[in-house]
């Protein structure tokens, strides 16, 4: 079934498991802390809480994996690091904007306080976004040493051609002195 599948609809299908099982996994430990507070709540309430933004990031993904390929060709770590500094704040907003603005249409109430709201998730949420372009440089990374790992193999193929070559060509010249 899956071999048939466009390419893109497997991507699109993996990512959003992977997106639905962090959610899970993060509201199971809301489950747990709520019962050992003696104020439990049920699947649906935790996954209210956790599915909003794990899918936020699911969708903010791809363009931040996108910006660092982009802002991160040819340059040093340090400077593609210091690039993510005001992307990451930026799309830390985004996300927690993302997740206000769709409050009413999941029936969840708007916040008492905007700033409360923010500054609760903001950190949280950098550190996502960090483990997200992370994640997006040592793939990058990984990709540039397989590419420099084929090249060398192909320069030492040359080499031992090259090598035959001259030892034929000394071989040819011993024998006719």
């Amino acid at each position: 079934f899956l071999g048939r599948a466009p390419r893109g609809l497997i991507v699109a299908s993996c990512a959003i498991l992977f997106w639905t099982a962090l959610s899970f996994f993060f509201a199971s430990q809301i489950i747990f802390m709520s019962a050992r507070l003696g104020r439990p709540v049920s699947w649906a309430q935790a996954l209210s809480f956790t599915m909003p933004r794990w899918y936020v990031w699911g969708l903010l993904a791809p363009a931040i994996f996108w910006l660092d390929k982009r802002i991160g060709a040819g340059r040093t770590l340090t400077a593609r690091v210091m690039w993510h500094v005001p992307i990451g704040i930026a799309c830390t907003l985004l996300s927690i904007v993302i997740r206000l603005a769709v409050r009413p249409i999941r029936g969840a109430p708007l916040p008492l306080s905007l700033t409360e709201f923010f500054l609760e998730r903001f950190y949280w949420d950098l550190l996502i976004y960090a483990v997200i372009a992370g994640v997006s440089v040592a793939r990058d990374y990984a990709m540039q040493v397989r590419q420099r790992e084929r090249e060398a193999h192909e320069l030492a193929l040359q080499a031992t051609n090259l090598e035959r070559r001259l030892g034929v060509a000394h071989q040819d010249r011993g024998a006719r002195h």
